[in-house]
C-alpha cells in the first residue's frame, strides 16, 4: 500500500482557477467554459470516488462482523412462481 500513488483528489484543495475581470463579464467566452467544466468534472471525480470508497469501507466492515460465524448465507427472494432470485449485498 505504501507504493501505490494518491490518485484520489482532495476535495479540500481544489483546483484554484481566478477568472480576470474579462472573463467574468463575458461569460459566453471559451475560457469561462472551459474552466467552469474542468470545475465540474473535478467536483463530479470527487463525489464518485467518495461513494466508491464508502461502498467499500462498508463492505470491509460487514466481512469483519460476520468473519467469526462457521457458517455463511446469500439471501435469496422466492416469487409467487417459486423461482429464486438471489438479494443484491454488500459483500
Amino acid at each position: 500500500m505504501k507504493n501505490i500513488p494518491n490518485i484520489v483528489p482532495d476535495m479540500d484543495d481544489p483546483p484554484r482557477l481566478h477568472y480576470t475581470p474579462e472573463e467574468l463579464a463575458d461569460q459566453e467566452g471559451e475560457a469561462y467554459k472551459s474552466k467552469k467544466l474542468l470545475m465540474r468534472l473535478w467536483y463530479n471525480t470527487c463525489g464518485q470516488l467518495r461513494q466508491k470508497r464508502l461502498a467499500h469501507f462498508r463492505t470491509i466492515k460487514d466481512i469483519k462482523e460476520n468473519i467469526s460465524h462457521s457458517r455463511f448465507y446469500f439471501p435469496h427472494k422466492l416469487d409467487f412462481r417459486g423461482r429464486l432470485y438471489p438479494v443484491a449485498g454488500g459483500i
